[in-house]
């Protein structure tokens, strides 16, 4: 999986630190831990570079390692009949740039993919395969793809509509959002999942911080992304996704389908009603574990009334067997109007902890 021993070479580390960058936390040292196993020095080497990254906004710390992100010195520039804005943000997956379509007088935002990733032909081929699928997408819970292309060096990057509002990930940092908020969210993603997966698109990276929302209208972001990278990914011994949010199967690397997306979304309503994962463990092994055999703590522990049929319908979405969890994102969707109807205003406000 990776190299070791002192002969460790740059494309080893370089892999190492894209993957490590994708995660934060325990999550990534425990990744780290885990593919570098007894080579102390090359962990030693990649956990340097990723401290580094944490100071820096710039990879201009990685000359010889990994080189120079062409995405990350745009500002300013143009790319084809797109000028390159600010920087919206970026992890190991690419760099996101508001940017103004010339051609069209529009706003749009661009991600630039990782450059290394266009020196694999097969990766480029899925790349423009599904993102012309992902652009194919109508609907006003998925965020619009314009168009796909590469610059002049070659890497890879994607225009999409651009979305004045915040992830759902920096909405859950403030804490746990009201039942009722928290279920409008998930039946709009749900319906985004369904619409997808019926044109045979599937996510397989549902997680906060690809859920804009915008005046409590959602988007989905980044779709298609990770289906192109993971047979790359798993070449190099790496699993794409992120772990606090894959589904049971996608850990084991088995084929996955859109139920893969319902565990995902299953986790999301946990997290935006608890303010915490349901699967946590001591590292990524731990965490995996988890996700394979440990079940989630109830939510509905102390909840008057029929407001335990929230969790009814997040327990089915984690449900360990995709054979045991809803079939279609539809019926998620429809699981959760369900739950909704007859229940008190008043039990859909509450942000108590301890009372969801």
């Amino acid at each position: 999986m990776c190299a070791t021993g002192p002969g460790f070479d740059d494309d080893s580390v370089r892999r190492l630190f894209d993957a490590a960058l994708q995660r934060t936390g325990l999550d990534r040292w425990g990744f780290l831990s885990d593919a570098c196993e007894d080579d102390s020095e090359l962990r030693r080497e990649v956990a340097s570079l990723l401290e580094a990254a944490d100071k820096s906004d710039v990879l201009d710390f990685l000359p010889e390692v990994v080189p120079q992100d062409p995405a990350q010195l745009l500002t300013g520039r143009r790319v084809s009949h797109f000028l390159i804005g600010e920087k919206l943000g970026g992890g190991g997956m690419g760099v996101v740039y508001k940017a103004q379509d010339t051609r069209l007088d529009r706003v749009v935002a661009i991600k630039f993919l990782p450059g290394f990733l266009s020196a694999f032909s097969e990766w480029r081929d899925n790349f423009i395969q599904e993102a012309r699928c992902v652009s194919s997408l109508d609907h006003p819970n998925i965020a619009v793809v314009h168009e796909v292309d590469t610059t002049p060096g070659g890497q890879p990057f994607i225009a999409m509509a651009f979305y004045d509002g915040e992830t759902l990930k920096k909405t859950i940092a403030r804490g746990p959002i009201p039942c009722r908020q928290a279920v409008l969210f998930s039946i709009q993603i749900a319906s985004g999942l369904a619409h997808a997966h019926d044109k045979g698109i599937v996510h397989r990276d549902i997680k906060p911080a690809n859920i804009m929302i915008v005046d409590g209208h959602i988007r989905i972001v980044d779709f298609g992304l990770s289906g192109v990278t993971r047979s790359v990914m798993g070449k190099q011994g790496l699993t794409a996704g992120t772990t606090a949010y894959m589904s049971p199967e996608q850990t084991l690397g088995e084929p996955t389908d859109g139920r893969t997306d319902i565990w995902s979304l299953g986790v999301l309503l946990y997290e935006m009603l608890s303010g915490r994962k349901p699967f946590v463990g001591a590292g990524t092994n731990g965490t995996i574990a988890a996700i394979r055999t440990a079940p989630p703590e109830p939510l509905h522990r102390a909840i008057p009334g029929r407001k335990r049929r929230v969790w009814a319908v997040v327990r089915k979405c984690l449900a360990k067997d995709p054979r045991d969890r809803y079939q279609s994102a539809g019926d998620v969707a429809g699981g959760l109007r369900s739950a909704m109807v007859g229940l008190p205003m008043r039990l859909f406000l509450s942000t108590d902890r301890n009372s969801i």
